[in-house]
């Protein structure tokens, strides 16, 4: 109406139905505001275009699309709404084939226990060792007893030839439908003494075999391609060669679901009852000292069932303390990706001793009786984690001489973080150095 356009009346957009719900100040205020004359309701035809409920995927569309003329009204107006079923875990199938590599030992073979319990009933198991594995016999019967048919074969897993034929030669009466990638080998060691061996030896199993089933299988209709991956992808102290292998398996995932293929990564922590990890006490303790404690492998397999046939590409399943963890690890600690996840707690223990310590080193401005008082602590926390008697430990002895190994150096480097605000690398410990060659590290003489 130009008339009121012409007396510089001012026009204001209230959500009333807010006000009056929550308001009742703002209700009165307005009653009194339309009694006294003061405000001139208008009245506006709004246009909008209705849409049934059961049309929300496609009217969104539309609104992300800019395809919308005036609102979107959606209607509830009928009976009949269809829901999405609920994600339920996989069942495992009597009339397919399912394929394991690494299955001869280890997680990949209990792995085909559990999924013959389930109802599998054609497998093929492969390693380099087939039948010859040490670990097999038992389960391969246990299996058999149940009704399966296992095949094993004795194959490498990043020759294409190989592979190839397997795939192959696999029964059409009995289809693949499923991948289990769960092929591995560990060659730790610090990464300034990895060379391209090492680094090929951890590497081309789980990189060039996943890469090679993905090749060979991406134009059959599988179920599940599942890849055994590590929380060591998020970057392990002594690992980077197995980091960057577990690290292409979970991009390999994304990459396969971005091509409508299916994918999944179980990032591992240390599994309690079977795997390379269990069967290696110390080992097994060494991850105890970083904060990684064993996961059931029943929970495993309860992750793989639901995962299967989800949408989700990656997921991990690990029990941590992540303080401790990230006092351990700092450059997974540090990670962009994943450094909001940890919540780092104090750095090293607040000890009388250590306390005690620091008092004096301020007290005195002799550098050669700083690095004796520090000789002196540093021996008794050597003393405390490899069990010696502190009399029996010379401070100019490399601490390797002295009997120390891998684990020793992770509680010891976990005890020392923070000491002169400062950290002792693990690979120094290893290197040869003696009490007094730390000492002089933390003194930086």
């Amino acid at each position: 109406d130009n008339s009121l356009l012409q007396h510089a009346v001012n026009f204001v957009r209230l959500d009333l139905e807010l006000h009056l719900l929550d308001r009742h100040n703002v209700r009165q205020w307005l009653e009194e505001l339309l009694e006294e004359r003061r405000v001139n309701p208008q009245r506006f035809n709004i246009s909008y275009q209705p849409s049934a409920i059961t049309d929300l995927t496609s009217t969104l569309a539309h609104i992300k699309a800019d395809k919308t003329i005036g609102k979107r009204l959606l209607s509830m107006g009928t009976d009949n709404i269809p829901a999405r079923p609920r994600h339920t875990s996989y069942q495992f199938l009597p009339d397919v084939t399912y394929l394991i590599t690494g299955g001869t030992s280890g997680l990949g073979l209990d792995t085909a226990q559990w999924m013959v319990e389930q109802g599998a009933r054609h497998i093929i198991l492969v390693s380099r060792q087939g039948r010859h594995s040490p670990q097999l016999q038992a389960p391969l019967a246990y299996m058999q007893a149940l009704g399966a048919n296992i095949d094993v074969k004795a194959l490498d897993i990043t020759h294409a030839a190989s592979v190839a034929n397997l795939i192959e030669r696999i029964d059409n009466n009995y289809p693949l439908k499923g991948v289990i990638h769960a092929a591995m080998v560990l060659d730790d060691g610090f990464i300034d003494q990895l060379n391209q061996e090492r680094m090929e030896k951890v590497i081309a199993p789980k990189v060039l075999g996943a890469w090679l089933l993905h090749e060979y299988t991406k134009d059959i209709p599988l179920d599940f391609f599942v890849m055994y991956s590590s929380v060591a992808a998020v970057g392990l102290r002594g690992q980077a060669n197995y980091v960057a292998a577990n690290q292409f398996l979970d991009v390999l995932a994304t990459y396969r679901q971005q091509r409508n293929l299916p994918a999944l990564t179980l990032n591992l922590g240390v599994i309690g009852e079977t795997g390379y990890v269990a069967r290696n006490e110390n080992l097994f303790q060494y991850f105890e000292q970083l904060g990684l404690h064993a996961v059931p492998k029943h929970q495993v397999y309860q992750a793989l069932a639901h995962f299967i046939g989800s949408d989700k590409s990656q997921v991990f399943l690990v029990d941590a303390t992540w303080s401790t963890f990230a006092n351990s690890m700092e450059g997974a600690a540090n990670s962009p990706r994943f450094g909001k996840l940890f919540s780092r707690g104090p750095k090293s223990v607040d000890s009388e001793s250590q306390q005690l310590l620091l008092t004096q080193l301020k007290t005195h401005d002799d550098p050669t009786v700083q690095l004796e008082l520090l000789a002196e602590y540093l021996s008794q926390q050597v003393s405390a984690v490899m069990k010696l008697p502190q009399d029996d430990i010379d401070s100019k002895q490399p601490l390797t001489q002295l009997g120390i190994d891998s684990l020793m150096a992770v509680e010891l480097s976990n005890r020392l973080q923070g000491l002169l605000n400062q950290n002792l690398p693990i690979k120094h410990i290893l290197s040869g150095m003696s009490i007094e060659d730390m000492g002089k590290h933390y003194l930086k003489l």
